[in-house]
C-alpha cells in the first residue's frame, strides 16, 4: 500500500509539473506570436498614412491647378517611400503565416489563419498594382538614373494631376485601402485566437470575436463548427475561377467578375 501511495503521489506531481510546463510553453509561444502581430499591425498602420499622405497631397494638386498659387501644392511623397511601405507591410504578413505554420501544434485549427493570410495578401497585392499603375506618373522619384532609365521615369518631369484622372485614382486607392484594412483585420481575428487558444485556460476567459458592420466580410475563427465553411471560402472556386472571398471584395470595389469597374459600394471603414 505504501508502494503504491508513493507511486501514485509521484505521478500526480510529474502530471502537475507537465501541466505547469505546458502552460509556460503556451505563454512562451503567446509572446512570440503576439510580437509577429504587432509588427504586422504597425506595419498596416504605416502603410496605410503613407497612402493617406499621398491621396491629400494629389487632392491638393488637383483642387489648386492655379499656375500663380505660392506655393504651388505638388506630390512630395516619393515611389520608393509608396513601395517601401507596402513591401514591409506584406511581408510582416508572410512572416506571420510562417510563424503560425511552425506554431500548428499547439491548435491543428490554427492552420485557418494561413489560409486566410495567402488569400488577402493575394488581393493586397493585386490592388496595389491597380494603384501603383494609375499614381505611378505623378510620384517623384529618386532611384538612380539607370533605375529611373529602365522604369523609364525622369524625375526632373513629373506629371502633374489632372480631374479627369481622379475617378480611377480614387477607385484604385479605395480599392487598396479596403484591402489593406482586411488583412489588418485578419491579424485582429488572430490576435483574438491565440489568446483564447494559448490564455484562455489559464485565465479561464474568452475573448469575443470581432462583429464587422458589413455582410460581405469575414470573422476569421478557429471555432471546428466555422472552420469548413471557411475553407470554402477562401479556397473553393467558381467556374470563373473566383473565390467567394474574391467575389466579395469585388462586390465591395465595384467591380464585375471581369475587372471592370460598376457602382461602388458605400461601405464602413470598420468592418
Amino acid at each position: 500500500m505504501v508502494i503504491y501511495q508513493m507511486e501514485r503521489q509521484h505521478k500526480d506531481n510529474n502530471l502537475l509539473q507537465l501541466s505547469n510546463h505546458k502552460e509556460e510553453l503556451k505563454l512562451t509561444v503567446y509572446k512570440e506570436i503576439s510580437e509577429y502581430v504587432s509588427c504586422a499591425m504597425q506595419r498596416y498602420v504605416e502603410n496605410q498614412n503613407i497612402i493617406n499622405s499621398l491621396m491629400r497631397q494629389y487632392h491638393n494638386c488637383v483642387i489648386c491647378q492655379d499656375a500663380n498659387s505660392n506655393p504651388s501644392p505638388k506630390i512630395y511623397t516619393k515611389y520608393t517611400e509608396l513601395s517601401d511601405a507596402y513591401l514591409r507591410m506584406v511581408r510582416s504578413l508572410t512572416q506571420l503565416m510562417c510563424k503560425l505554420e511552425e506554431y500548428e501544434i499547439v491548435d491543428k485549427n490554427i492552420e485557418i489563419f494561413r489560409t486566410a493570410f495567402a488569400s488577402v495578401v493575394q488581393l493586397i497585392q493585386e490592388a496595389y498594382l491597380e494603384f501603383q499603375r494609375h499614381i505611378f506618373s505623378y510620384l517623384p522619384h529618386d532611384d538612380s538614373k539607370k533605375r529611373q532609365e529602365q522604369l523609364g521615369v525622369n524625375i526632373k518631369h513629373v506629371k502633374s494631376p489632372i480631374q479627369q484622372d481622379i475617378e480611377a485614382i480614387e477607385h484604385s486607392f479605395n480599392s487598396y485601402t479596403d484591402a489593406n484594412l482586411e488583412g489588418y483585420c485578419f491579424v485582429s481575428d488572430l490576435s483574438r485566437e491565440v489568446q483564447n487558444v494559448l490564455l484562455g485556460n489559464l485565465f479561464n476567459n474568452q475573448v469575443p470575436p470581432r462583429e464587422p458592420s458589413d455582410s460581405h466580410y469575414v470573422v476569421v475563427t478557429t471555432k471546428p463548427e466555422e472552420i469548413e465553411r471557411l475553407r470554402v471560402y477562401f479556397k473553393e472556386k467558381d467556374d470563373d475561377g473566383l473565390t467567394q472571398h474574391q467575389k466579395d471584395f469585388m462586390a465591395r470595389s465595384g467591380k464585375s467578375p471581369g475587372g471592370k469597374s460598376g457602382n461602388a459600394l458605400l461601405i464602413s471603414p470598420f468592418p
